[in-house]
């Protein structure tokens, strides 16, 4: 499937081709980018209507990606590994913080009050403003996907989900990440290719322990035992002894210089 979206008047065409050459387009226009005072009042009203909330997300996602801390890590993303540096997601999570008390503050002002009355609302409103921070950050995950999703379009795209008074939407910010992470190889996570690794990894060791060679080698010999008994092709149509090959191991890695074993050493020198 090639996917490819370009920009017209009023938003964006996703066009998605076939291996067999048909294709289809989808239009997505721009959807308005809601005011500040919209997004504080709409989460705070928990409005869900028509996707109100998750326009909002994506505009306080907008106006995050547009604080000037972040500009250096637009684009930055890994395009071959598909990942970020974890400084965007902390740096990002301190703007939306700072943004969404800035909003929660505009919109729940404190009349001017007498000392005391004005330390207890001061209190008050700080005590709703975290409340209001948690509630978005850490207790909605719709818009932990929308974040997560800004996050990557701004990494890996190097965009911002906001393009003054309008937003992109989630479609065409989905179809541009995956084109821009076209070249990524998934991560193999089977139980094959993670074995494979340890033996990379082992290979690397410049020092290794014996006792600890000797423990890899017994978990390595049931391994082998546990493939065969479960009738494993490779390992079932494979002529030669499982155990054959699991001494030899163990004795060729006994061969292997490394750091002898005092029971070793004391034999050596007797």
């Amino acid at each position: 499937m090639k996917t490819t979206v370009s920009s017209v008047e009023n938003g964006f065409v996703i066009r998605r081709e076939a291996a067999d050459g048909t294709a289809k387009s989808e239009v997505c226009e721009f959807d308005a980018r809601p005011t500040d005072a919209t997004i504080a009042s709409l989460w705070q009203r928990q409005v869900r209507e028509h996707g109100s909330l998750r326009l909002a997300a994506i505009g306080i996602c907008a106006k995050v990606s547009e604080n000037p801390r972040l500009d250096g890590y637009a684009g930055s993303g890994d395009l071959k590994t598909g990942k970020y540096a974890a400084e965007l997601k902390s740096a990002w999570s301190e703007a939306e913080t700072a943004y969404l008390r800035e909003i929660y503050e505009a919109n729940n002002p404190i009349p001017p009050m007498e000392a005391e009355p004005l330390k207890v609302a001061q209190v008050a409103r700080e005590k709703g403003c975290q409340q209001f921070i948690r509630g978005i950050t850490r207790e909605d995950k719709n818009y932990s996907g929308v974040k997560t999703l800004c996050i990557k379009f701004f990494a890996f795209c190097g965009k911002r989900a906001g393009q003054g008074d309008k937003l992109v939407p989630a479609p065409v910010m989905t179809a541009m990440i995956a084109i821009a992470l076209g070249n990524v190889v998934a991560k193999d996570d089977s139980l094959s290719a993670r074995i494979r690794g340890i033996h990379e990894e082992f290979k690397e060791l410049k020092e290794r322990d014996p006792a600890e060679t000797d423990a890899m080698i017994a978990a390595c010999v049931d391994l082998l035992a546990s493939l065969r008994a479960a009738s494993v092709p490779t390992i079932a149509t494979d002529d030669t002894d499982v155990t054959k090959r699991a001494k030899d191991a163990i004795e060729a890695a006994k061969a292997k210089p490394g750091k002898a074993k005092p029971e070793t050493a004391k034999r050596a020198t007797a």
